[in-house]
C-alpha cells in the first residue's frame, strides 16, 4: 500500500522524485515500536517497487535486493524524498529516501533492486 499524501515532484524517463508526507496516524506505524514509532524497512522497498512499477512500466519478476542500507529512521509526520532511477538495460532500479526538514535532505535509506531479464538473457 502507498502513502496517501503524495505528489509527484519531478520526472524523467527514466527517473522520478516524488515527495510524501507521512500521516502523523499512519496504520504503518502500529506494532513497529510503540514509544518511537518507525517507518519499517520493509514498507520503504515496497513503496519503491510499487511506484517505479506503475511510473516504468516495469513487468519484469522481482530477482533481488542488492545494497539495502537503512542509515537513518523515518518518523510519522516527516517529510520524505523517495528518488527512483530505473536502468532498464541493467534490469536495475536505484532507490534513496531522503527526509526533508528546515530546508535541507539527510539520507535514510537506499538500494537497488534486481528483476530478472524477461527474455532469459
Amino acid at each position: 500500500m502507498k502513502p496517501t499524501e503524495l505528489q509527484r515532484q519531478w520526472r524523467a524517463p527514466d527517473q522520478v522524485a516524488l515527495c510524501v508526507r507521512l500521516p502523523e496516524d499512519a496504520f504503518w506505524f502500529q506494532g513497529h515500536f510503540e514509544q518511537c514509532p518507525i517507518l519499517p524497512g520493509v514498507v520503504q522497498v515496497d513503496w519503491a517497487l510499487g511506484y517505479a512499477q506503475a511510473l516504468f512500466g516495469i513487468t519484469a519478476a522481482f530477482g533481488g535486493l542488492d545494497q539495502v542500507k537503512f542509515q537513518s529512521p523515518a518518523r510519522p509526520g516527516d517529510t520524505l524524498w523517495l528518488s527512483l532511477h530505473w536502468l532498464a538495460d541493467l534490469h536495475r532500479l536505484d532507490f534513496t529516501y531522503e527526509q526533508e526538514a528546515d530546508g535541507a535532505r539527510r539520507p535514510l535509506s537506499r538500494g537497488r533492486v534486481r528483476f530478472l531479464d524477461p527474455e532469459g538473457a
